[in-house]
């Protein structure tokens, strides 16, 4: 199997709004977007699945250096959101459709996806029932799964319930700390970690912001503190997609090493916060990465 990876999430278009009053209109995003690019920072044959209105270049994905046959053109717009950042770097989502539309777009049909084998696998999956079809197919496939939550403090026990679900078919899963708190009513990384991998993946990576993450592997009793490593801070939107992203092709490409992957997530997530929506992947840009990884290497613990 070639080593292709996929990224299911969606494509968002973001405006970014600074508390010092700086803006940045019509900066492309997504979660599913920002996995690709992180994804795409150590291999090139990385592609994405979207739903995009008439309104948007899809010429654009390309450009970053995404492959953009998979993405759908629908006859609703593209999603769109107003992204509101504090000088604490916190941000708040405002929709700037309908929720019906919205989520209409962002949620992937059977469809949408492609038949070939991929070798690796990220989705962001929000608890609905076509999720567990979609990462089952791929697991059928031989396919590593990378599977990232989307929760919130109102999401039902209903959707906990298909998430739980779906980590019987995943390699990784890589909550945030909320979605600790929702899925296990739990604030601690570690406690969580382990409790979610009594339900099938091999590692929880749990994603701390400004904290770094935390990787909690089964079976195994030492856990591992991957630290932050941006430079200047300038925006955070999508870093914690782009980690996932970068931990996906290092996992797969190092025999399943997680300190290699660690420092590819890390550094992925780095180069998004470093700037204003998605780098361009360029040869300095890979240089750069690739001579900062044993440096990363050597700041994480295990403990």
């Amino acid at each position: 199997m070639n080593r292709n990876y996929l990224a299911l999430g969606g494509i968002i278009v973001d405006d970014l709004i600074y508390e010092n009053g700086n803006t940045a209109m019509g900066t492309i995003g997504g979660g599913g977007f920002y996995a690709g690019i992180g994804a795409r920072i150590w291999t090139e044959e990385v592609s994405i699945v979207a739903r995009v209105g008439s309104d948007f270049d899809v010429s654009l994905i390309d450009a970053k250096g995404l492959s953009s046959q998979y993405i759908k053109v629908t006859s609703l717009p593209t999603p769109r959101a107003w992204q509101i950042l504090d000088l604490q770097h916190e941000r708040t989502q405002v929709p700037r459709l309908s929720s019906n539309a919205w989520y209409e777009q962002l949620t992937i049909d059977d469809n949408d996806l492609p038949d070939n084998p991929f070798f690796g696998l990220h989705i962001l999956g929000r608890g609905s029932e076509i999720e567990e079809r979609i990462i089952e197919r791929y697991y059928s496939k031989g396919t590593i799964i990378s599977y990232e939550p989307i929760v919130s403090k109102n999401t039902n026990q209903k959707r906990i319930d298909s998430i739980i679900r779906c980590l019987k078919y995943a390699t990784i899963f890589s909550p945030d700390l909320l979605a600790c708190e929702v899925l296990v009513n739990s604030s601690d990384p570690i406690e969580a970690g382990r409790w979610l991998c009594k339900f099938g993946p091999e590692i929880v990576v749990v994603r701390m912001g400004k904290q770094g993450a935390l990787v909690v592997q089964l079976g195994v009793s030492e856990v591992w503190l991957i630290p932050a490593c941006a430079g200047e801070i300038v925006n955070t939107v999508g870093a914690g997609n782009a980690f996932c992203g970068g931990f996906l092709v290092g996992w797969c490409t190092s025999n399943y090493d997680v300190a290699h992957a660690g420092a590819n997530a890390a550094i992925s997530a780095s180069f998004i916060m470093e700037h204003v929506g998605a780098p361009e992947i360029t040869l300095d840009l890979s240089a750069r990465a690739r001579g900062l990884h044993s440096k990363v290497i050597e700041s994480i613990i295990k403990q």
